[in-house]
């Protein structure tokens, strides 16, 4: 057909669109490290979309081109671009408008800043570092904003398609509001702030679509696009998503209008903006790549050099150890250099945690209290000492850390997903049941917090209610092994030993799958694989001095929580002698031994294995 772009050799050619590589031929689609298979009849849509890149191609376009001239409900063209833009959210640097009454259009944004490398990461808290690292720019300034100068403007939402659509517009605006105020963020007149948000709701065949936007006022540039779609059926709570994601947004990206008391440089937030967006899509080398390049045309701007150092460290593995070195001595310096400007500015102590070896855990800790009771916006201290009190096994102080963080930041669904973790490792299944279900109203495809309450569920040792909980999930949000994820929960209530550690001895497991592994595999007995799973997935961390640290973290910077070694799931390993070893290496019993003991040692009866991390004499 003449709307797919042909090589040479008859076959479509590959091509780079945004941040995603695709290739017609095996109908794959590669981005951020992630490689998935694509549909036909989408496939087909995108390669005329791509064909005609920025201009209309109308519906009898796409039926001509791509279901031969049949006739086809307007349900399955709906459908096919839905798949596409949820493709586009999670690739990043492109999206496909909808031109009213005319057709699609597809739009690169930024492609500039596409990633040249891809790479495989722990998401939940890659996204998350570099929202803080934006938020930690948006306050690194002489003159300190506070909550009140976060403002912005709300037009009227118009709406298209019916009294649905109607309905609904009426209704976004009061609930937006109502968010943006509980973030902390202050809802003005229009002309009041220099940001305005805009937006309309189309309701199509089958389809509730709202299109919203992020204004500067100064130049009239439109910052940020985001769509949102869902099924008429299923849209009762499609004026909460689009009203928490946007609370989100502006909380963070609102101060970075105050910054040296003027308006915020049309250029620079856009490209915040866009960083933002990649942060959120677990796209954190796009993330760094847009703050690099914004920092090299901006020397001057304070948000972007500290976004970069942000960014850094928080795509490490993306590089050779001689440029991982060399970036860790610019983040870190960019970070002394602004501490000048705000010796106190929040997220400081998790930016040096970034940028220091993870077995420097007494350390971090000391850093991230320093800023813990900080009230402003962007401060992710609770939520980050949350994570490294429960690595540590101070489950109870982790949970009452993730509720303060929750509490904080009520439209972060990183925050509620770590909070989600907690309440599942301590056994509080019924209230974490009634989280997850508020929760996902606000964010119905957000795979953070399906993937902390399974860690929860695997670090408690409750694989019954993992298997259940796993079960729910439609496979295009597991964020690991999706079959071999059920296959091992499948074996475990088997007691299919043998196919369990065949299962989880597989080459090329993610290590979000290993680290289920370890807990299941312990749970039945099978200590050999459990600990050599876990001595692969934590590799030796300490060295003989600091520099012998730093050295051996450069070499592998990957991290993955060790949680649920000290969690409920880790009892079996503990009574095994090589647990101590295992410790060792990974800085636990380094930190005991400072005298913060783990809940196994201090709650209840001790732990025999507690005798040995006790501080020496």
């Amino acid at each position: 057909m003449d709307a797919l772009r042909m090589s040479s050799n008859g076959r479509e050619a590959p091509f780079r669109l945004g941040c995603a590589e695709i290739d017609p031929a095996s109908r794959e689609v590669s981005f951020g490290g992630r490689r998935e298979r694509i549909q036909d009849k989408p496939l087909c849509v995108l390669l005329l979309l791509h064909r005609r890149l920025g201009q209309v191609v109308t519906r009898d376009d796409i039926v001509d081109q791509c279901w031969d001239g049949r006739i086809v409900g307007d349900d399955v063209i709906n459908r096919a671009v839905s798949i596409l833009r949820k493709l586009a959210g999670r690739a990043g640097g492109f999206r496909i408008e909808t031109i009213p009454r005319a057709g699609y259009r597809l739009i690169e944004v930024d492609s500039a800043a596409a990633p040249g490398r891809a790479r495989r990461t722990w998401g939940i808290m890659v996204a998350a570092a570099i929202l803080a690292g934006v938020a930690v720019g948006m306050f690194a300034t002489s003159r300190r904003p506070t909550a009140s100068a976060v403002t912005v403007s709300i037009l009227p939402v118009t709406s298209a398609g019916g009294p649905d659509a109607r309905h609904l517009a009426d209704r976004l605006g009061g609930v937006l509001s109502t968010a943006l105020t509980e973030a902390g963020v202050q809802v003005v007149p229009a002309g009041r702030s220099p940001w305005t948000v805009s937006g309309a709701v189309t309701g199509e065949a089958g389809t509730m679509r709202v299109d919203m936007a992020v204004i500067l006022r100064s130049g009239r540039k439109t910052l940020m696009t985001r769509v949102f779609e869902s099924p008429r059926s299923r849209a009762q709570n499609l004026d909460l998503q689009v009203a928490t994601a946007f609370a989100e947004t502006m909380s963070v990206m609102g101060p970075l209008l105050a910054l040296d008391g003027r308006d915020a440089d049309p250029v620079i937030a856009a490209r915040m903006f866009m960083a933002l967006d990649a942060a959120l899509q677990g796209n954190a080398l796009r993330a760094y790549e847009i703050t690099l390049r914004t920092s090299r045309e901006h020397p001057d701007s304070i948000s972007t050099q500290m976004a970069l150092a942000i960014t850094s460290g928080a795509t490490l593995e993306s590089f050779s150890v001689p440029e991982r070195r060399e970036h860790v001595r610019i983040a870190r310096e960019i970070l002394e250099h602004r501490k000048q400007y705000a010796p106190r500015f929040p997220d400081y102590g998790h930016a040096w945690c970034l940028l220091r070896p993870r077995s420097w855990l007494a350390d971090c800790e000391r850093q991230l209290r320093a800023t813990l009771d900080d009230e402003v916006p962007g401060n992710s201290s609770a939520q980050r000492l949350s994570e490294l009190t429960a690595d540590v096994g101070r489950i109870e102080e982790a949970a009452m850390l993730a509720r303060v963080a929750a509490a904080r930041h009520a439209h972060s669904a990183d925050d509620i997903g770590v909070l989600l973790q907690l309440l599942e490792t301590e056994g509080r299944h019924r209230e974490a049941e009634a989280v997850f279900a508020d929760a996902v109203r606000k964010w119905p495809s957000s795979w953070a917090l399906r993937w902390n309450r399974i860690v929860g569920l695997a670090a408690r040792g409750d694989f019954a209610s993992l298997e259940r909980f796993a079960a729910t999930i439609p496979r295009s949000d597991f964020t690991f092994d999706a079959e071999v994820l059920q296959s091992v929960l499948t074996a475990y209530r088997r007691g299919d030993r043998a196919g369990m550690i065949r299962l989880c001895t597989q080459d090329n497991l993610r290590g979000s799958t290993r680290q289920l592994c370890i807990a299941a595999l312990a749970a039945i007995g099978e200590l050999n694989t459990s600990f050599a799973i876990a001595r692969d997935l934590y590799p030796n961390q300490v060295g003989r001095t600091r520099a012998e640290d730093e050295a051996m973290w450069l070499e592998q910077p990957a991290y993955f929580t060790v949680a649920l070694l000290s969690a409920n799931a880790g009892a079996p390993l503990r009574r095994d002698p090589r647990f101590v070893q295992l410790a060792e290496q990974i800085g636990l019993l380094r930190y005991w031994r400072t005298g913060k003991l783990p809940d196994f040692c201090t709650r209840g009866r001790p732990e025999p294995v507690c005798a040995k991390l006790k501080p020496a004499g």
